[in-house]
């Protein structure tokens, strides 16, 4: 009997779609980290090569992580798809053991987990051989490697989240439960993070990472080039440690499991009942929702905007009710705030200095758990969408006289509320570790502002793309796959060139914080991207209500010509003005970063970079006057942003020999310069990276003088940061004693400066 559950379960995952597109997805995700640049999987390569074991290591473990949410769904789904079914009774009247039936679902579960980390084995692997790799980057083949990383590293982190996961599914047959320990694991793994950061508590936070990321970078940060090229992990010490008490975790988890596992239909039915328990609410809602009313009264239902938004009022309440009430959910905001704690511990210092615990500080910690929010967001996606199916009432529900927005809208709603009770959360986390601290200045408002700046919004929109792709896939994990991808999918865009926050949807510039001007004319570029991606987002839901599922619709075929059905000539109007706003917001964005600025992709700007050197460096040891005093006028202009500078150079030749020509670097962001050198001729001027050349008519003699007197002016254009104004003013005034300015300095030839930072 043990066979051949194993057997049904190994079958029945490999039909499904789900392991075949999770399958490709590892597959392709690691060939193209092996093959480009464009994506990195735990950290760029560098200068190893392509197949080291340190890279198939490094690949493997942040794989296995990944693949926590799939292993989720091989492992839980397994149980709670008998309650589902209603397959329970058949199998526990059987002479099946519990035994046989744990390790039978358990085992095939697991096998097939690790068949989808073997794709990323197999896209190392091909990958290594494509022809247009250099051969100089490619190392010999030794199997080792691929060993040690599936059955050391990947391994344990499988075993241990199936353990995990299958005990949980098991003892409460519930599925959000499930995704309680998915955060739960995730969070322990954030918080080891935080520690690994602290040398003193670099022991600690070894052993509490579970899936070994730690252990590994402390075994491997002195590797040298050669080691990193050639050999594997010893299995000795902290990594050893790690990797022994995360198997017995996951053990003892499976044998507790098996130990309060019951075969019975008394004990399955009772279950049942109490899983059923959220059911009255969906019963009430669909009474709610009907509007009891007398027989033969149907002439008098009200379909007006008023009834609807009504209905969409009292659904709302409902799926937000819905959530709030669920334990799983406060569980869920205590590992959260667990999270902000252990980030919490990187404000005590700055640069060695001890510094108050102040708000805007705060905010930055409550920003590194944007990943851990947008996790929970995923997760709660699927939930609602498929809470009705999950339950079994969906085509009761569905049959309710209400139109498509009632019920997706609730649904975006209760998903938004999510969002801000976990941002609300992390405020008054924040308020605590700032009282922890004995600081009391809490700016309740700079709170408020920089969590719905910074986080809320981009949160928001990450909802909408959720919804959007649950009701699009219409599977929950295919919806949670799509969602990783756009998880990781900003550094591959940015690697692949396309790292214009046009490109990438929720994308916007960054908006630091100042004491002296608060958060200052960022808000201005922020609304106009916000704006942006808010009008995708609307064009988004417009293809939610069109395909939403409702009853039994789920063939493509007719979600489609329902579509069509719904997609009548108020929401037309609806969808061609989102997209006339959507266009010309973006096309306004382009003009202030494109037209008005210059925008350098990362790859224009190494080109640049890399032509200046190459024809600049024979002028590296060339002599060049040294600047002896300095005098400036600059004029700020805080209401425009601007900056006016006018000064003089005192050069002076202190070489043995005569100077024939001056080698200047102008800023290529200074809209107007103007330079009076006497007795010189511009001979050069290549002002895409800045670089001027000047023939003096008369060389300068050994301890000769001259001065250079300049005007630049540099004005704001469109959405354009001050830092870099401030910037040219401070290094146009000052002269740091080198040899090199960023805006206006002699160059010594191989010298680089990226005229961006």
């Amino acid at each position: 009997m043990f066979g051949e559950v194993f057997r049904f379960e190994v079958r029945y995952h490999l039909t499904q779609p789900l392991f075949w597109i999770g399958s490709a997805f590892f597959f392709l995700l690691t060939f193209l980290a092996i093959t480009t640049d464009a994506v990195v999987i735990g950290g760029s390569i560098g200068n190893i090569h392509r197949n080291a074991p340190y890279v198939i290591m490094q690949m493997l473990l942040v794989m296995s992580l990944l693949g926590v949410f799939v292993t989720t769904a091989f492992v839980a789904g397994t149980v709670v798809r008998d309650s589902e079914l209603n397959t329970e009774e058949l199998f526990f009247s059987t002479s099946l053991t519990k035994t046989k039936y744990l390790l039978g679902r358990f085992s095939g579960s697991l096998v097939v987990a690790m068949l989808l980390q073997v794709a990323v084995v197999l896209g190392i692997l091909v990958g290594s051989w494509m022809p247009w790799l250099e051969a100089e980057r490619i190392g010999p083949f030794s199997l080792t490697p691929y060993l040690f990383s599936l059955f050391v590293l990947v391994l344990p982190n499988t075993f241990l989240t199936a353990c995990v996961f299958f005990g949980l599914a098991t003892t409460l047959r519930s599925m959000i439960y499930t995704y309680v320990g998915v955060v739960g694991m995730l969070a322990g793994y954030f918080l080891a993070g935080s520690l690994l950061s602290d040398l003193e508590n670099e022991a600690l936070a070894v052993l509490l990472d579970p899936f070994g990321l730690g252990a590994f970078q402390v075994d491997t940060k002195y590797w040298t080039v050669l080691e990193r090229n050639t050999q594997v992990l010893e299995l000795a010490g902290p990594f050893l440690s790690n990797r022994l008490l995360w198997l017995g975790v996951g053990l003892a988890v499976f044998l507790l499991t098996w130990w309060r596992f019951r075969l019975g239909l008394h004990e399955t039915r009772s279950r049942r009942k109490r899983r059923a328990a959220p059911a009255p609410d969906l019963a009430a809602s669909v009474a709610s929702s009907a509007e009891a009313r007398p027989a033969g009264r149907v002439s008098e239902l009200d379909f007006s905007n008023s009834a609807n938004l009504r209905r969409w009022l009292r659904q709302t309440w409902m799926e937000v009710v819905g959530v709030l009430r669920s334990p799983a959910f406060f569980v869920i905001l205590g590992f959260g705030v667990l999270n902000m704690i252990g980030n919490s511990g990187v404000i005590d210092q700055l640069f060695g200095t001890p510094v108050y615990p102040v708000t805007h500080l705060m905010i930055q910690i409550l920003q590194s758990a944007f990943l851990f929010v947008i996790i929970i967001v995923v997760f709660y996606s699927g939930e609602l969408v498929w809470r009705e199916r999950s339950f079994r009432v969906h085509e009761l529900f569905d049959t309710l006289p209400a139109p498509n927005w009632v019920f997706w809208g609730a649904k975006l709603a209760a998903l938004i509320g999510i969002v801000f009770s976990l941002l609300g959360t992390a405020i008054i986390t924040g308020m605590g570790i700032q009282v922890y601290h004995g600081y009391f200045d809490f700016e309740i408002g700079l709170y408020l502002r920089g969590m719905l700046l910074v986080v809320g919004i981009p949160l928001v929109l990450a909802a909408v793309l959720a919804l959007f792709l649950q009701v699009l896939l219409n599977h929950k994990y295919l919806g949670f796959l799509a969602m990783i991808l756009y998880i990781i999918s900003a550094p591959a865009l940015s690697a692949l060139g396309f790292e214009h926050n046009l490109y990438q949807y929720a994308g916007a510039p960054s908006a630091p914080y100042s004491d002296m001007n608060g958060y200052g004319h960022f808000v201005l570029p922020l609304f106009w991207f916000y704006l942006y991606w808010a009008l995708a987002a609307g064009v988004l839901a417009v293809a939610i209500h069109l395909f939403w599922v409702r009853g039994s619709e789920e063939n493509w075929r007719l979600r489609w010509r329902l579509a069509r059905q719904r997609f009548t000539a108020p929401w037309r109007r609806v969808l061609v003005t989102l997209f006339i706003s959507f266009a010309g917001c973006g096309a306004y964005i382009y003009y202030n970063t494109n037209i008005l600025n210059e925008y350098l992709p990362d790859d224009l700007r190494e080109a640049r970079q890399a032509r200046y050197e190459k024809e600049y460096k024979r002028y590296e040891g060339r002599p060049q006057p040294r600047l002896t005093a300095v005098y400036a006028e600059v004029d700020l202009y805080p209401e425009r942003r601007a900056v006016d500078i006018r000064g003089r150079y005192r050069l002076v030749n202190k070489t043995d020999g005569a100077i024939p020509d001056l080698h200047l670097r102008v800023d290529p962001r200074v809209d107007a310069i103007r330079l009076d050198l006497p007795g010189a001729r511009l001979e050069l001027d290549d002002a895409e990276v800045g670089y001027r050349i000047y023939q003096l008519e008369t060389p300068l003699p050994p301890a000769g003088e001259m001065d250079l007197s300049f005007e630049i002016s540099v004005q704001p254009r469109g959405f354009v940061n001050s830092d870099s104004i401030l910037q040219l003013a401070y290094n146009g005034t000052f002269f740091n004693s080198g040899d090199f300015f960023p805006h206006l300095g002699y160059s010594r030839g191989g010298e680089l400066s990226d005229p961006n930072t």
